[in-house]
């Protein structure tokens, strides 16, 4: 594994985890440290965190398996075709969890594009990093493997964005 590629999987952990670390501030000033949570925060706050929390994970498992002696495309097709199926696992348990929800059904157009339109790119950046773990799908490096972990890291963020402006609201109308 080259040192770009190194550097630039330690640069993601270090992002996922720094968003982590901010919604622990987002949780204590939003003034949700006491368990006021509606079920959209309490589910945005899961899905973050579980999105950091995979991305930091993905993010060291190319350098493990480096350290553990595979080379090249041995490293990309075995990470590839686990975080392809840990997108799908995310993507289930969201579905699942979201039916519950009225959520959804009562969101703004828009918000129901945007998460519509993120499932489904979900859905295929999944779909191709397992292709490309079976070998049916030819990339080259690690490209698709950086891309999907930066695709689950926007979606942290967004997430972030969400919890904070939800936090922010919130606060305006305690005032």
């Amino acid at each position: 594994m080259a040192l770009v590629e190194a550097e630039t999987l330690r640069t993601i952990a270090e992002v996922a985890v720094a968003i982590a670390g901010f919604t622990g501030i987002v949780v204590v000033f939003g003034g949700r440290a006491g368990g006021d949570w509606s079920p959209d925060e309490a589910e945005r706050l899961w899905l973050l965190l579980s999105q950091a929390l995979v991305v930091t994970l993905f993010a060291f498992l190319p350098i493990l398996l480096q350290a553990a002696g595979l080379e090249g495309p041995a490293i990309w097709r075995l990470s590839n075709g686990l975080l392809g199926i840990t997108i799908w696992g995310i993507g289930a348990n969201i579905a699942f969890r979201q039916r519950h929800f009225e959520r959804v059904r009562a969101a703004s157009l828009l918000t129901r594009c945007f998460e519509y339109a993120t499932s489904a790119a979900g859905a295929c950046i999944s779909i191709s990093l397992v292709a490309h773990s079976a070998g049916a799908l030819a990339t080259r490096g690690p490209f698709l493997f950086l891309f999907a972990l930066l695709f689950l890291l926007a979606a942290s963020i967004m997430n972030f964005w969400r919890l904070l402006m939800g936090s922010v609201v919130a606060g305006r109308h305690q005032a």
